[in-house]
């Protein structure tokens, strides 16, 4: 098991961010890099006005290249599209209404906008480092 500090940062009242550093593995510690910034915040919006509280649908029509997907690693619900390089859109479970198969597939699933209930909004914007 590994120990890796997290930060968070209050954006006044408008949401939180949250930074968790890049972990090493062969060294066995985090590095002097970001891992990944998740925001929580209505306020954070893509050139397209995409933003942590959109819905599917409002981002289908601002990306229409984009895909859903359930990524097993991290144990989250992701739409992303290529136009946004390290950023993905993150959908909570509860809006989820496929298969269990996704869960236990060895790999991470592509995914359809029918998988998910009708206006699923995303809970946050997952910025993932380099």
């Amino acid at each position: 098991m590994r120990e890796t500090s997290v930060y968070i940062y209050e954006i006044g009242n408008e949401g939180w961010v949250k930074v968790t550093p890049q972990y090493d593995f062969p060294a066995g510690r985090v590095t002097g890099r970001i891992g990944e910034i998740i925001v929580y915040s209505d306020r954070t919006l893509t050139d397209r006005g995409g933003g942590a509280m959109s819905s599917i649908e409002e981002f289908a029509a601002a990306y229409p290249d984009f895909r859903i997907r359930y990524e097993r690693e991290a144990a989250l619900f992701v739409v992303e599209t290529p136009r946004l390089k390290n950023v993905q859109f993150v959908i909570d479970e509860e809006y989820y209404q496929g298969g269990d198969a996704v869960f236990t597939a060895n790999e991470s699933c592509e995914l359809q906008t029918s998988d998910f209930r009708k206006e699923s909004y995303f809970t946050a914007i997952r910025i993932i480092g380099n």
